[in-house]
């Protein structure tokens, strides 16, 4: 039995002891690009079955468009995703490989990125935040909530201090980070996802969307912050932002304005 990654077109065997993706010089699969770890994934063979383990990655590794929590048992032709890139497994008897499988939505949207996991432009973090939004959100409805934050913790981090610097950010990925932000706050327990998401807010000069001010009341109530002077300048861009008043949340408002009010009179915003 023979064992092969095709990635656009060249075909990479897999020997005996398997291999290691990721982007340190070491692998035996090397792998650029955003969200891509130094040592990102492992190969496994043992008896005639190939296996795919995360190796506590950020952005994690999908099979067949699943994030995998767990080692998984490769068949011939499954398809796996490390960041940009889309490897096609194959086990085969003869020496003739499968033709490759064609290139997918994602390498195109990452054609251009050739550089290491950061603070890298705008458009490239843009497309990691809504790459892995889908991954920690699938990991918080299965209660997993430790590794949502895993997966979250860097794009959202590394987003942050590029908005700090250029004050743009896509509306779709503000709105991605902003939603999830909110429920790993709550799921968690952890106030520096409701300060950091503030700290974004300002940063960008972005007015939170409006369905969103209830569940950041919700998460204040629940969790507290100690970031209120941020929280005030989020109050002033939802009334500055709304071309009507009826589009405000009103009674989100109001909550919110109580919480200042009561953290500035207690002098802190914990819970």
């Amino acid at each position: 039995m023979r064992f092969n990654l095709i990635l656009r077109g060249t075909t990479i065997p897999i020997g005996e002891t398997g291999a290691v993706l990721g982007r340190s010089r070491a692998c035996s699969v090397r792998l650029d690009g955003e969200g891509v770890s130094r040592r990102h994934a492992r190969l496994q063979v043992k008896d005639n079955i190939v296996a795919i383990e995360d190796l506590g990655s950020v952005i994690g590794v999908l099979v067949n468009g699943e994030l995998i929590a767990d080692p998984r048992q490769l068949k011939s032709g499954d398809v796996i995703t490390i960041g940009r890139h889309e490897l096609q497994f194959s086990a085969q008897h003869s020496t003739r490989p499968p033709a490759p499988k064609d290139r997918s939505p994602l390498d195109r949207i990452w054609d251009n990125d050739e550089g290491d996991y950061g603070d890298g432009p705008p458009t490239a973090l843009d497309s990691l935040v809504l790459l892995v939004a889908p991954h920690v959100a699938q990991l918080l409805e299965a209660g997993r909530v430790e590794k949502a934050e895993h997966y979250f913790e860097q794009p959202f981090v590394s987003t942050l201090n590029v908005v700090k610097r250029t004050r743009d950010i896509e509306p779709r990925t503000h709105r991605e980070a902003a939603t999830l932000a909110l429920r790993l706050a709550r799921a968690s327990g952890r106030q520096r996802w409701v300060n950091d998401l503030l700290d974004l807010q300002v940063a960008a000069k972005r007015a939170l969307p409006v369905d969103l001010l209830g569940e950041l009341a919700n998460a204040i109530a629940e969790v507290g912050t100690t970031n209120v002077e941020a929280l005030r300048a989020c109050l002033a861009m939802a009334r500055d932002g709304s071309a009507t008043p009826d589009v405000v949340d009103n009674q989100a408002l109001a909550r919110l304005d109580k919480m200042v009010s009561r953290i500035a009179a207690d002098g802190r915003g914990d819970k």
